[in-house]
């Protein structure tokens, strides 16, 4: 389906205002039956993501913030840098995010992190640079033509 004529085509508008393809759908659908799979099992949370907005299975934290195809536009069109991403906050604002991960879905490189662990890429720490301005961090979602709500800063 990546770079193909069918995997491009144009079914709806997601939840977060960008078209979905049906590439997206395969891989949103494929997620979404895992995260189904592990309420049967008895484990309570939500569901996040850029296609289908939020979705309950059970309880409103954790919650999981996820992109399927994060650079589908890449995937569309065959250029090969997508990843699926995924967070796990403990509430309601960005300060809850507990930990997060990204897979490179071209080469299966993964990276992970956990507040107040760190971060790795192939098992070994990333050492961020040190930032410029040591002043609180703000993080913003912008939205095709919707209005969005601004996020709380991160002390």
């Amino acid at each position: 389906m990546i770079g193909s004529e069918g995997g491009r085509v144009e079914i709806a508008t997601g939840a977060g205002g960008d078209r979905t393809v049906e590439i997206d759908r395969l891989a949103e659908d494929s997620a979404m039956a895992s995260f189904g799979r592990a309420a049967e099992r008895g484990l309570a949370f939500s569901v996040l993501s850029e296609e289908v907005g939020l979705r309950s299975f059970g309880a409103d934290f954790p919650l999981i913030v996820m992109d399927p195809i994060d650079g589908s536009l890449n995937a569309k069109q065959g250029v090969p840098c997508y990843a699926v991403m995924l967070s796990l906050l403990a509430g309601p604002t960005v300060a809850d995010i507990r930990a997060g991960y990204v897979m490179n879905l071209v080469n299966g490189e993964e990276f992970t992190a956990i507040k107040g662990a760190g971060a790795q890429h192939r098992h070994q720490a990333i050492v961020p640079l040190p930032r410029r301005d040591p002043g609180p961090l703000e993080v913003t979602a912008p939205g095709r033509g919707r209005k969005v709500p601004r996020l709380n800063p991160v002390p």
